[in-house]
């Protein structure tokens, strides 16, 4: 089936892309260190450390010069109980123009939700889950009744494949799970699949080993694949699950 083959082109892709961007630090009969991304020097969305390449930290310094002009909160590293707005700050993050057209249809009767929800789907997809968390957010204060709004808050605030799932992130993220469920009854089917699989992903509590979670949340992600195998966000989302299995 189509979705099958997501999963090799998504890793394929990725590992071409990678090999093109390791330098060659090793001589002969040395071994080259690992290129973790997520832990190069500078890099915006984790404290550096001391001793790894430092070539993604080079290339973000190229272009990040502007991207603060335009996007100053895009760049922060992503602490999930921080992200989490003061009381009383319901200052909406802008409404970008420039992150593709990745668009969702989702209940809502607000075409301004809906331009958020979107806007959270497209940063949830480049790895800019803050701000993506900010977007969700504003999309469920603009429709408090729109279940895919608060099912893309608790989508932002899992593990994903270059980071774990943050223990202040489990409350925040289960809470969200449930009033994406508990609205669900006013969704259409395929958003009730997603909001189904998302509910599976997260405990109550912080739990130190999340195997058993992110097994069944990649098991219902694969009913919804089945049931949708010509939606291609709901296949990308499916891979994406499978890929967290063994980040």
């Amino acid at each position: 089936m189509r979705h099958h083959r997501i999963l090799p082109a998504l890793a394929s892709a990725g590992l071409v892309s990678l090999l093109g961007f390791i330098p060659s630090q090793a001589g002969p009969g040395q071994q080259r260190p690992a290129f973790d991304p997520l832990f190069a020097g500078g890099a915006s969305c984790t404290p550096a450390r001391p001793g790894r390449p430092v070539l993604l930290a080079s290339l973000l310094q190229a272009r990040q010069a502007p991207l603060q002009q335009s996007y100053p909160t895009e760049t922060r590293p992503f602490r999930p109980g921080q992200a989490l707005p003061a009381a009383g700050d319901n200052a909406p993050p802008p409404l970008y123009k420039d992150l593709g057209k990745l668009h969702m249809p989702v209940t809502t009767s607000s075409p301004q939700a809906q331009a958020y929800f979107d806007q959270g789907l497209r940063l949830t997809f480049a790895f800019n889950h803050a701000e993506a968390q900010r977007a969700f957010r504003a999309a469920a204060r603009i429709d408090p009744d729109c279940a895919m709004c608060h099912w893309g808050e608790a989508l932002a605030l899992g593990p994903n494949i270059n980071a774990p799932m943050f223990p202040d992130a489990a409350a925040p993220a289960h809470a969200a799970a449930q009033k994406a469920l508990q609205l669900s009854s006013r969704a259409r089917p395929r958003e009730q699949a997603l909001i189904r699989a998302v509910a599976q992903r997260y405990a109550d509590t912080a739990v130190e080993d999340r195997a058993h979670l992110d097994k069944a949340y990649a098991d219902a992600m694969a009913e919804a694949a089945r049931a949708y195998p010509a939606d291609d966000t709901i296949q990308v989302l499916y891979a994406e699950s499978l890929m967290d299995l063994a980040p």
